[in-house]
């Protein structure tokens, strides 16, 4: 089955046990009270974008080779974010 960036959206939301009950503790100690979904997912792809922003770097050269680095990295489905 092939997998679409929607798929890739909602699974990527941190739900990986440790890395949720951070997340989650972090929140509350900051806004009193616990993330709803959208939250978490914004989270969750706020990390993976910036996981593929320092992949990028190591490769590209100019402004446009970072941009390309960056969509292919964070648009493939095989990768999964572990919270590092």
């Amino acid at each position: 089955m092939r997998r679409t960036v929607r798929d890739t959206i909602i699974s990527s939301q941190p739900t990986i046990g440790p890395i949720r009950a951070d997340f989650e503790q972090r929140f509350r100690a900051a806004y009193g009270e616990a993330p709803d979904d959208y939250t978490a997912a914004a989270y969750a792809c706020t990390e993976v974008i910036l996981q593929a922003m320092k992949e990028a770097v190591k490769t590209a050269s100019n402004p446009a080779e970072l941009r390309d680095a960056i969509r292919e990295y964070a648009g493939r489905c095989d990768r999964r974010w572990n919270g590092s």
